[in-house]
């Protein structure tokens, strides 16, 4: 008895010293509101932005929320592929990782949380979307094993492509579309050969082999679904046929120009002004196509959710369920029809935003809500910490937010602030890099700086849409002071942004529709002169007042700032100079000669 006693309290020794265990799933262009656990906190006109009760029910990633903790604002450091997965494994700011735009290589020199784990005596596995080694396609780990980056086993990596089935034929890894997989693959062996189900199915077969082995294990499972292509395996293909799609409110907004979106946003559709259709009719159509594509995104993060329960069941058939962090997260958003665009890239909540799940049983407190605002970034000496590693030896940019984790509080919120931007897809020929747009984000408020556009300061509490500008309005000044001070202090360093309009123009037409003022649906500022005859200014004060500057009521320099090439510059220290810019001829009129006398 005495000796079965000795037994027990070594197995409780261990359990109690034992290093956990980690599976991360990370999928690619998850949009939040797709997740059950995420809808659960958001206004019903936010849960439900394709239609009333359009979703896709998640029973089983949020069922891993309900058991650990989720961040309700997570940020991907640029909302891209490559960028935000070089530091989401690094800890790293982006244009430390050699990786900053999509299909550039991660930089042989830095060191991941996986080889940090190997180093403890973890064994390690990537299997999925790596999409960090250049411009290789596919590029199978097993065919490049100098770059492990920590990952001892990476025969199941490839690089780049959305390939829709995998096999292994021989030893050899064989990739398909969907149309050559439906056609190649014989239909028995379709389902195992989808690459969803392959890559879960090769991740449960290695949480069975690492488990007979003396040493704890990570597997990171890289999934390339819900990713376009926009085609799911059947029966999921189906799934979602009955559900009434809608064009969210966003889009009608863009696409009215009531009011207008920012000029920083990519991929705009055609805006009222450019249709040659009645406006219903447009919509109407704009809804039918995207009914097909959301569908099918629907069915694609509907198989992942399936595949997580099995998952899940296996940890606790295996006794591991309590000695394994689960991760559940993505390297950013979709859009999906939002403000009248797909894909990512953009500031906008639905594609920086991404969500971020983990749970360990007994450590992190069930139902954790993080508010604070936390990026890719964060995550490397994160996870670390979580898991008792001494992470002080490496160089991480991230913050170690395990001890928010561990804490017992239910929700945590403090003020913390995160740079997200978008380099330019081509780097300038000399100079550093060259930066598109620039937010600061510190949960609600995100200050959002573009070479092309007056700032904008978004309150996601008080206008969730992001419809809204609240730069310069009373109550706002101290907010949009921290903000800027945390993005002039946090620019990248070698940076050009070319010139950002650091405060609003003195005069600045408004970019919204004039329909409230009698117009025709669409009519613009812009059309000053043309549709609307200039007489009009002086008839109506009201539209002189909205479109200042094509009805020639303002002329005078600026009182703010620019921000040129990372400096601050007023229009008295420019003294004429840069006004071969456009943006220094508006900030600057009086200074670039172009005030009428």
């Amino acid at each position: 008895m005495k000796a079965l006693s000795i037994i027990i309290l070594q197995l409780l020794l261990h359990r109690l010293n034992a290093q956990p265990n980690l599976i991360v799933i990370m999928v690619d262009e998850q949009n939040f509101r797709t997740l059950g656990c995420y809808r659960d906190l958001l206004s019903k006109e936010q849960a439900f932005v394709w239609g009333d009760n359009v979703k896709v029910d998640t029973p089983n990633i949020d069922a891993v929320a309900a058991s650990g903790a989720l961040f309700n604002s997570f940020y991907a450091n640029i909302p891209r592929c490559t960028p935000s997965r070089a530091s989401f494994f690094t800890g790293l700011h982006p244009e430390r990782t050699g990786a900053i735009l999509n299909h550039d290589r991660l930089d042989d020199r830095v060191t991941t949380f996986a080889q940090v784990l190997k180093n403890e005596g973890y064994h390690t596995a990537f299997m999925g979307k790596w999409h960090l080694d250049g411009l290789n396609k596919p590029g199978w780990g097993s065919e490049n094993g100098l770059r492990k980056f920590g990952f001892q086993e990476n025969r199941f990596r490839f690089n780049q492509g959305h390939w829709k089935f995998l096999r292994r034929v021989k030893g050899v890894m064989k990739q398909y579309n969907f149309e050559d997989g439906m056609a190649k693959i014989p239909k028995k062996y379709r389902k195992n050969s989808y690459t969803t189900d392959f890559l879960f199915r090769a991740g449960r077969n290695f949480v069975n082999r690492a488990t007979k082995k003396d040493k704890p294990f990570a597997l990171i499972l890289s999934i390339p679904d819900p990713h376009n292509p926009n085609i799911v395996r059947p029966p999921y293909d189906k799934m979602f046929n009955d559900l009434d799609f809608k064009l969210p409110l966003t889009s009608k907004a863009v696409i009215k120009n009531q009011p207008a979106a920012p000029e920083w946003l990519k991929n705009k559709k055609k805006t009222v002004e450019d249709l040659t259709i009645p406006l219903k009719k447009y919509i109407k159509t704009l809804e039918k196509g995207r009914k097909e594509i959301m569908k099918q995104y629907f069915g694609m993060v509907k198989l992942i959710d399936n595949h997580i329960e099995y998952t899940m069941k296996q940890l606790v058939e295996k006794g591991i369920d309590n000695d394994t962090v689960v991760v559940i997260t993505s390297d950013h958003g979709d859009m999906l029809g939002e403000y009248g665009t797909i894909d990512k890239g953009v500031i906008y909540e639905a594609s920086a935003r991404v969500p971020m799940i983990i749970r360990y049983p007994g450590k992190v407190k069930s139902g954790k809500v993080i508010e604070t605002t936390y990026s890719s970034m964060d995550f490397a000496p994160t996870i670390l910490g979580l898991m008792g590693i001494d992470h002080t030896p490496y160089d991480f940019d991230g913050a170690d937010a395990s001890d928010i984790l561990l804490d017992n509080r239910r929700v945590h919120s403090k003020s913390q602030t995160r740079i997200i931007f978008d380099p330019a897809q081509k780097p300038p020929t000399k100079g550093g890099l060259f930066i598109k747009w620039v937010a600061a984000v510190n949960n609600p408020y995100k200050l959002v700086m573009a070479n092309n556009s007056i700032p904008y300061l978004f309150d996601l509490e008080n206008d969730p849409n992001e419809l809204k500008n609240f730069f310069g309005y009373p109550n706002y000044e101290e907010i949009t002071e921290g903000l800027k001070h945390d993005i002039i202090n946090n620019l990248p360093e070698d940076t050009q942004t070319g010139i950002f309009f650091w405060d609003n123009p003195a005069c600045v037409d408004s970019r919204n529709s004039l329909f409230k003022l009698g117009y025709a649906l669409g009519t613009s500022c812009a059309s000053i002169g043309g549709k609307i005859p200039i007489s009009d200014c002086v008839k109506n004060p009201q539209l002189s007042k909205t479109c200042e500057v094509s009805c020639g009521q303002c002329c005078q320099n600026s009182p703010g700032s620019l921000l040129i090439d990372g400096k601050l510059r007023k229009c008295s220290q420019l003294q004429g100079s840069h006004c071969h810019y456009s943006h220094v001829q508006t900030f600057c009129p009086e200074n670039c000669n172009l005030c009428k006398v």
